[in-house]
């Protein structure tokens, strides 16, 4: 048990798979024997920050994952936009000013890396305001890189959702926690709204900053203490034990000017962690007696606000792209379900606000749906085409963006999305090499033998002979569409506009009789938008 083994020992045992744990020694009860001492003592001050890493299980990333955080600092600052930089550098100055740690270059230079890394290794979530002083929080107890490590473990884990774009997240926290205070402080709950005081103004500073700067920091490392070890449900009962100390001075108050005041320094005396840490455990057993499961409430909460932002999303891509109403409808359900061509297709799932994105193996499966073996380099071309912002996956927008190209796109659009596709050395010119795959490809497409003998007429040399008006033995964009104006190369025209267009519904005999260059495969078959309709 515990009380045979020193502090530094238990915790390095923790951090040790189960099965490597010496003999003898049962680990479920030393685990559980933690959490108790986490609840009434917290950690040693001494061993804090690896207890932290143990027991959030950052270590555990930090050891699959070995140099990933010395490669992330080493990229280009290109990695993430400007205006994430400079928000950082901002903010660096801002965070703990007075703190010996950020007094001296090499705390600022810590921080800074552990931001901008998070930033790259996250570039959906990026960086958000409150990250630098949890980040700083950390640094008070770890080193740079554990930093890291468990500021991605929070983010992704622990608080998932609470950074992302639409802070989903916490704003799903701050309706449980209305509805938690006005059953636990029916009196004080409709005080404040009479005073016109909006709770949640207030308290999402307090999620968002894991209660740093609102209690003493002796206080708010039992927080964390309770964070690492159990997960965010602490966050609740702080906020209701807070909110219990001070509602006898906060039902006194006459006007949204006392109560801002009193909230500003709700925390400032509540010094005694034990305290803190008791009561907010006392709140929350309050609320299993009443059989209220928090975890099920947060994740309903969570899915409403997924559903308002879906209806949000799809009525402002209504307003900007091509689609009908029911069309968009009908290719964001295929998607977020991994529904293609009545095909099931395994999408990832980000943890970033549970985004679903297609990774490049996902989408080569969709493409195969779509097309009839169009070969492993289009495929990743295409796939790079998509991934507009370059993060190695396809989100709905930019899986819209691309389709809305494909199905709705001029043919001047479609055209230059096949060039964009067969160049597949991005140098802005088919080379004879890429000239020749993309015939091949198309005189596959022919079964019938006067098709063939027709499309061995668009030989790559003659294209090349003809339209390369420089002698660079390449042909730019321009130089291709011209030469797709006349006979012969009309008809390749046709059949590329024909090749940019996929299909993402059921086949329909309308879907079939449209098309009428030659018996061409699937990789011909258009788009019928009736389909979803």
């Amino acid at each position: 048990m515990h009380t045979c083994l020193s502090d530094r020992e238990f915790i390095r045992r923790c951090s040790m798979p189960w099965d490597r744990w010496p003999a003898g020694d049962d680990i479920l009860p030393c685990m559980a024997f933690c959490m108790k001492t986490v609840r009434r003592m917290g950690f040693p001050q001494v061993h804090r920050g690896e207890a932290w890493c143990v027991f959030s299980r950052s270590r555990e990333l930090q050891w699959h994952c070995p140099g990933y955080y010395q490669d992330l600092l080493a990229l280009e600052d290109e990695v993430i936009d400007e205006d994430t930089v400079a928000q950082i550098e901002k903010d660096l100055h801002r965070t703990f000013p007075g703190h010996t740690l950020f007094l001296h270059p090499n705390g600022t230079r810590s921080l800074r890396n552990v931001l901008i890394a998070f930033s790259r290794s996250n570039s959906f979530v990026g960086y958000c305001q409150s990250m630098n002083f949890i980040s700083a929080f950390l640094l008070l107890f770890v080193l740079e890189e554990d930093a890291f490590w468990l500021l991605t473990k929070l983010i992704n884990d622990i608080i998932p959702h609470y950074f992302s774009p639409q802070l989903l997240g916490v704003r799903a926290d701050q309706e449980v926690l209305r509805a938690l205070v006005e059953m636990r402080f029916p009196a004080l709950y409709s005080h404040l709204s009479e005073l016109g005081f909006m709770l949640h103004f207030i308290t999402i500073q307090w999620f968002m900053c894991l209660f740093i700067g609102i209690l003493p920091s002796e206080v708010t490392v039992r927080v964390f203490d309770c964070l690492f070890v159990e997960g965010p449900e602490i966050l609740f009962g702080v906020a209701l034990y807070v909110l219990g100390e001070r509602k006898a001075e906060l039902y006194q108050c006459e006007s949204y000017c006392e109560a801002f005041a009193i909230f500003r320094g709700i925390g400032a005396g509540m010094c005694d962690g034990d305290a803190v840490v008791k009561g907010a455990y006392e709140e929350l057993k309050n609320l299993e007696k009443q059989d209220i499961d928090l975890l099920a409430i947060r994740q309903q909460m969570l899915t409403r606000l997924e559903e308002d932002a879906k209806n949000n999303e799809l009525h402002q891509l209504l307003q900007s792209s091509k689609f009908t109403k029911k069309e968009l409808e009908r290719i964001h359900s295929h998607f977020n379900i991994g529904i293609v061509c009545s095909g099931e297709i395994p999408i990832k799932t980000s943890k970033d606000e549970g985004v679903k994105s297609l990774t490049r193996e996902t989408f080569a499966e969709v493409i195969n749906m779509l097309y009839t073996n169009p070969g492993i380099d289009i495929i990743d071309k295409m796939f790079n085409i998509f991934d507009k912002d370059n993060s190695g996956e396809i989100d709905f927008h930019e899986f819209l963006c691309g389709m809305c190209v494909l199905c709705k796109g001029t043919p001047e659009e479609k055209l230059e999305m096949a060039f964009r596709v067969f160049d597949l050395d991005d140098s802005g010119y088919l080379d004879l090499d890429e000239l020749r795959l993309l015939l091949s490809i198309q005189q596959q497409m022919y079964t019938s033998s006067a098709a063939h003998t027709a499309s061995v007429r668009f030989s790559a040399e003659n294209m090349m002979l003809l339209y390369d008006k420089n002698g660079d033995h390449k042909l730019s964009f321009s130089e291709f569409l011209e030469a797709l104006q006349e006979p012969p190369y009309s008809l390749l025209s046709g059949w590329l506009q024909v090749m940019a267009t996929s299909r993402l519904g059921p086949e329909s005999p309308e879907g079939r009789a449209s098309l009428e260059i030659g018996k061409l495969s699937a990789l011909s078959k258009s788009i019928n938008m009736a389909d979803y309709e």
